[in-house]
């Protein structure tokens, strides 16, 4: 009877052994190859699951994809340079709308090509809040949030290049060229390029901010974009309590606000502008900066705040409210005309405000 109680011990704990080798097998990751398992990206996805990385070859890949609310990492082998999700001018490129989150990750593709009536061109968030890093975003065609639009999610926006994205046919709207947040959320817009972005009659060529809850803009090159209304890098209305950190605004057009436009309902906080450099943008009124709106409560603090020569850095506009933003170690200076303009009165000399010229040097 000992013996074969022996016998019994091992059986058992070698079919343990067993079932727990195909339980670590069936949940274990997959890597799947475009196109060497599947000839396009949306087929790996619609087999992959949670957890698996889709390795893509270089190419050009006609298609309009979806991430299929999994959590799976959608990346090339080669960079962007050679690899190429093409949406053939038949919808956005790239969708997240089904919940995804931080496990989600699209990285280092060209997205090119989106076109949508609404919002969207390039990639699509709403409500799901993926990363998206490394990736060139540009030649999209949209209303709103031309190159990226993000609707009540938390994405991570890192490290991209978003670039010629165009608004095509449209009136009114959000806006966005470049990127475009909205709905209460706590988005994240870190280290990116974001140049030569153009939108007609809406706000924000850049990056549009509209009820955005709480943003964190930080450590990007926001250059060259265009428009014709407000914000030619940035524009923020509504709840946007956005934190604006060491941030490099220069050489957009606007009509007001060149580098920064901001409307702040009654109540709320507004933005917070950190250790920015605003410089050389253009602008009807505020070539660098134009606040209006109850902006009793905005923090401006260690920023350069350079007009363009012959138009004033800051105008202040107080029809709504006439507490005025709390200006702090700055330097505001613009060659030819006044630093600030319209209601802002005069800080300079007060709470370690300057203004002298920043001498840049090409």
């Amino acid at each position: 009877m000992k013996k074969l109680s022996v016998i019994t011990t091992v059986i058992l704990v070698a079919a343990a052994i067993v079932l727990l080798g195909v339980s670590q097998s069936a949940s274990a990751q997959s890597v799947f190859y475009v196109p060497g398992d599947f000839s396009t990206i949306q087929e790996a996805i619609e087999v992959a699951s949670d957890g698996d990385t889709i390795l893509v070859s270089p190419g050009v890949y006609v298609e309009n994809i979806s991430f299929q609310g999994k959590a799976l990492h959608l990346k090339s082998t080669n960079g962007p340079e050679v690899t190429v999700i093409d949406g053939d001018r038949l919808g956005t490129v790239v969708t997240f709308n089904q919940g995804e989150g931080r496990e989600s990750i699209l990285e280092g593709f060209t997205i090119r090509n989106g076109e949508v009536n609404l919002d969207g061109g390039g990639i699509r968030v709403f409500q799901a809040s993926p990363k998206i890093l490394y990736n060139v975003i540009e030649e999209n065609f949209a209303c709103d949030g031309v190159g990226i639009s993000s609707r009540f999610g938390s994405p991570l926006i890192q490290g991209n290049l978003i670039r010629y994205n165009e608004r095509n046919g449209c009136s009114g709207g959000s806006g966005g060229a470049g990127i475009y947040l909205g709905g209460a959320s706590s988005p994240e817009v870190i280290g990116n390029i974001i140049e030569h972005n153009d939108i007609d009659g809406a706000a924000g060529a850049g990056i549009s901010l509209n009820a955005a809850g709480t943003p964190h803009i930080e450590n990007n090159i926001i250059r060259y974009n265009t428009g014709s209304t407000l914000g030619g890098g940035i524009s923020l209305f509504n709840q946007s309590d956005a934190e604006i950190i060491q941030n490099l605004i220069y050489g957009n057009d606007s009509g007001k606000g060149g580098g920064i436009y901001w409307m702040v309902p009654s109540g709320k906080r507004g933005p917070r502008l950190l250790n920015n450099t605003i410089a050389g943008n253009v602008a009807g009124e505020g070539s660098a900066v134009y606040t209006k709106g109850f902006h009793g409560n905005i923090l401006l603090e260690n920023n350069l705040l350079i007009g363009k020569e012959g138009q004033g850095a800051v105008y202040c506009n107080t029809s709504y409210s006439s507490d005025l933003p709390t200006f702090r170690h700055n330097n505001a200076f613009s060659e030819g005309a006044a630093a600030f303009s319209a209601d802002c009165g005069d800080p300079t000399g007060a709470n370690g405000n300057i203004s002298a010229d920043p001498l840049f040097v090409d």
